[in-house]
C-alpha cells in the first residue's frame, strides 16, 4: 500500500490467475482443390487476321493443297494451338508476288493487243556505259566553207559542198558503196564521239536512204552510225560494210526531211572496240569487236542512197578523250589547229610554210613580246601553235599564233598585260624577249581597228607596231589579239599594206572576222 498524504490513494497488486489450456481442433476431411477457369486466346488484330487470310486465299489460288495448310494455320492459330499463324502468313507473301506478276503479265497483255502483243513488249535500251569527260576537239556548223571539209566532185555521182551555212552531199544517181566526206583532225585518241545534226533535204526515188556519221582510224579501220528515217532503221557498220548492230525505233528515228541527232561513241582504247549510238538523245544500242587497240584521227559523213537525193548535215561536233593534263596534247589535236590558218585559206600565189621553228612548244619560246615589257601571263600557257605563210619570194605576210592557257582568266590577264604594256612603251631602246634579237625601239600608233564589226563572245586587242634597231631598219607590222575562254589568237600582218587575201578576204577587218568566226565556235568557258 502506498499513501500520499496530499493525494491519497491505494493501489493493491493482485495476484496473476492461471489461463485455461485452448480446445484441441481435430482435422477434418481434405477438400478438393477449386475448378480450373476455362483457357482464353490471347487478343488476335485485324492486321495479322488480315494477314493470314490473304495467305490461305494465296495457298487455294492458283495452288490448292497450300490452301488447307494455310486455313489448318490460321485455325490453330485462332483457336490458341499454336502461337502464330506462320504458314499462312508465309503464303501471304508469296501470293502477293504472284498476284503481282499475274497483273503486269494482264496489262502487258491488254496493251500489246492479245497473247502475241505481250512477247513484244517494248525492250528497255541499254544503259551506255559511264564515259570519262571528253574534251572539244572541233565543231563547225559550216559557215565558213573553208572549215577543211572535202568539196567537189568526189565521183560520177556525189558532190559534197559547203551550201548556205550547212554541208551537203547531193547524189545524182544510186551508188553501190555510197559515198564518205572526211576532215581529218590532226588528231589521235582511242575514245572519241562524234555528232552532227542530219536531215534529207532531197528526194530519193525510190524513197530510201542510209546515211549517218562516223569515225575512222584510216580507210580500212572506220565505223559508221547510219539511219533509215523511211522505216526507223538504225545500224553500226564497220569499214567492209558489216552491220555489228541493228534496230528499229520509229519512236526515235525521226522521219521524213525533220533533222535528226546521230552521236556515235568509238572506244578502241582495248583489245575490245565498244561502239555506242545515239539517235535524238536516245541510245539505240551497241557493239563489240575484238580488234587491235587503235586511235582515231577523223570524223566523216556518210550517206548510201538507193536513187537521187540530198543529205544535209550541220552542227558536227568531235571530241576525244584527254586524260590527266593532256590540254598540251591538243597541240597536235586539232583545237589550235582549227583556230590557225589553213591551206585552203590561200591563194595559190601564196605558201603556208607551216610551223615556224619550234613552234609547237612553250617552254623557251614567247608569244607576248611588245615595248620589251614582262608578261608573266607567259608562264600560264599550256599549249602554242605558230604557222607562217610566204609570198612567192619567200617572204613572210602572214602568221597566226593559237595559244591554249590555263584557265579564261589566265588569256584575260595576258590582254591586261598587253594594254599595260601598250600604256607605258618608252621611247628608247628596249632589250627583246626573243632570244638572238637586238634592242629595239617601238613606236605605236592609233589602234586600227576602232571601226571593225565585232563578234558576240570574242574579245580583241590590235595594235599599229613600227620597231626600228640601232642600225636604222625598221619594220611595221599589226598585230591582232583574240580570245574567248582559255584559247588566245595571234593575227600577226606582216605586210599591212601589201596584205594578201586569207579565205577569201583582202582587209584586215575582213581577215580578222574570218578567225573571228571561227573563235566564236568554241564552246564558252
Amino acid at each position: 500500500m502506498f499513501t500520499d498524504d496530499d493525494n491519497a490513494f491505494t493501489t493493491t497488486i493482485v495476484p496473476s490467475l492461471p489461463l485455461p489450456e485452448p480446445p484441441t481442433i481435430e482435422p477434418g476431411p481434405t477438400l478438393p482443390p477449386p475448378p480450373t477457369a476455362p483457357q482464353v486466346p490471347a487478343p488476335r488484330g485485324w492486321l495479322k487476321k488480315t494477314w493470314a487470310i490473304v495467305g490461305i486465299a494465296s495457298g487455294f489460288f492458283p495452288y490448292i493443297v497450300p490452301g488447307f495448310f494455310a486455313l489448318r494455320s490460321y485455325t490453330n492459330w485462332i483457336t490458341g494451338k499454336k502461337n502464330k499463324a506462320l504458314f499462312a502468313w508465309v503464303w501471304a507473301g508469296i501470293g502477293l508476288v504472284i498476284w503481282a506478276f499475274l497483273a503486269i503479265s494482264l496489262v502487258a497483255l491488254l496493251a500489246g493487243g492479245g497473247w502475241d502483243g505481250l512477247s513484244s513488249v517494248p525492250s528497255i535500251a541499254p544503259h551506255a556505259p559511264k564515259l570519262p569527260a571528253l574534251r572539244l576537239v572541233f565543231r563547225d556548223d559550216f559557215a565558213n566553207p573553208s572549215s577543211g571539209w572535202q568539196v567537189g566532185v568526189q565521183d560520177a555521182d556525189a558532190t559534197p559542198g559547203y551550201v548556205q551555212g550547212t554541208y551537203r552531199i547531193a547524189y545524182s544517181d544510186a551508188a553501190s558503196n555510197g559515198t564518205l566526206a572526211l576532215r581529218v583532225a590532226t588528231f589521235s585518241a582511242g575514245l572519241v564521239s562524234v555528232q552532227a545534226d542530219v536531215r534529207q533535204v532531197g528526194i530519193t526515188t525510190p524513197p530510201k536512204s542510209a546515211y549517218g556519221i562516223g569515225c575512222a582510224v584510216d580507210p580500212s579501220h572506220l565505223y559508221s552510225f547510219v539511219i533509215d528515217p523511211g522505216d526507223g532503221e538504225w545500224r553500226i557498220v564497220d569499214g567492209s560494210g558489216n552491220t555489228l548492230a541493228e534496230g528499229w525505233d520509229v519512236g526515235a528515228v525521226h522521219g521524213g526531211p525533220t533533222v535528226n541527232r546521230i552521236r556515235g561513241v568509238c572506244d578502241s582504247r582495248t583489245s575490245r572496240s565498244t561502239l555506242i549510238m545515239f539517235v535524238n538523245g536516245r541510245e539505240m544500242g551497241e557493239a563489240h569487236q575484238d580488234v587491235a587497240p587503235k586511235a582515231y584521227t577523223t570524223m566523216f559523213m556518210a550517206i548510201a542512197p538507193s536513187g537521187a537525193t540530198v543529205v544535209q548535215f550541220d552542227n558536227a561536233v568531235f571530241s576525244a578523250y584527254a586524260p590527266g593534263a593532256s590540254a598540251a596534247a591538243l597541240v597536235n589535236q586539232g583545237l589550235l589547229d582549227m583556230m590557225s590558218v589553213q591551206p585552203a585559206d590561200l591563194s595559190p600565189d601564196h605558201v603556208m610554210t607551216g610551223l615556224i621553228d619550234q613552234g609547237d612548244q612553250v617552254a623557251g619560246q614567247v608569244t607576248l613580246d611588245l615595248c620589251g615589257a614582262s608578261f608573266p601571263s607567259e608562264s600560264v600557257r599550256v599549249a602554242r601553235r605558230q604557222i607562217r605563210v610566204d609570198d612567192a619570194s619567200g617572204r613572210s605576210v602572214f602568221e597566226t599564233e593559237a595559244v591554249l592557257y590555263q584557265s579564261p582568266a589566265a588569256t584575260a590577264r595576258a590582254f591586261a598585260e598587253l594594254q599595260r604594256a601598250a600604256s607605258t612603251c618608252r621611247s628608247r631602246f628596249m632589250p627583246s624577249p626573243v632570244g638572238g634579237a637586238p634592242p629595239l625601239l617601238t613606236v605605236i600608233g592609233p589602234r586600227p581597228d576602232r571601226a571593225w564589226r565585232s563578234v558576240a563572245g570574242v574579245r580583241r586587242l590590235s595594235f599599229d607596231v613600227t620597231e626600228r634597231d640601232k642600225t636604222g631598219h625598221s619594220f611595221h607590222q599589226v598585230l591582232v589579239y583574240l580570245r574567248k575562254g582559255d584559247v588566245l589568237l595571234g593575227l600577226y600582218f606582216d605586210q599591212p599594206n601589201r596584205q594578201p587575201p586569207v579565205a577569201g578576204q583582202s582587209t584586215l577587218e575582213g581577215i580578222t572576222m574570218v578567225f573571228q568566226s571561227r573563235l566564236a565556235q568554241l564552246p564558252p568557258g
